[in-house]
């Protein structure tokens, strides 16, 4: 169980689409949000949704009233963002990732951690993948957390 976080677009894509639970990208988020600062590309956080929670959700003891009352504020959301946006955020990051360690102090923080270099772009890939699908189709994008 937990949080993942995905993408989700405003109209349906051919194939898989993104065919990942976003538990990790979720979870590696202020990384990755790092990572975009350094690669002077906007962050993953910029395409989540921004709204104050509602505050009188938590007011309600009804699991199944709860739900209602969740579903109804998340279909209310109606930002959408470029996927080509997006894409530029991970070929931004994964280009950030992949300079020789000179040239960038983000290979010397991540030289204490050398598995995070393996690790980050493989966590990347499945939103990689799935933005340029979103480009073609013309379709936009946001993150979803849930």
């Amino acid at each position: 169980m937990g949080f993942g976080m995905v993408p989700v677009v405003d109209a349906p894509l051919p194939g898989e689409g993104f065919g990942d639970d976003g538990k990790i990208l979720y979870m590696a988020l202020e990384t990755f949000d790092q990572l975009a600062e350094e690669a002077q590309v906007p962050s993953l956080s910029t395409y989540l949704d921004h709204r104050p929670e509602p505050t009188d959700i938590d007011e309600i003891d009804d699991i199944d009233q709860w739900e209602i009352a969740i579903s109804a504020w998340r279909k209310a959301r109606t930002d959408w963002y470029s996927p080509a946006d997006g894409l530029r955020t991970v070929e931004g990051m994964l280009s950030a990732l992949s300079r020789d360690g000179s040239s960038t102090p983000l290979k010397g923080r991540l030289a204490s951690v050398p598995e995070m270099a393996v690790c980050l772009p493989q966590i990347l890939k499945p939103l990689g993948d799935c933005l340029p699908q979103a480009v073609a189709t013309g379709v936009r994008f946001r993150l979803h957390v849930d």
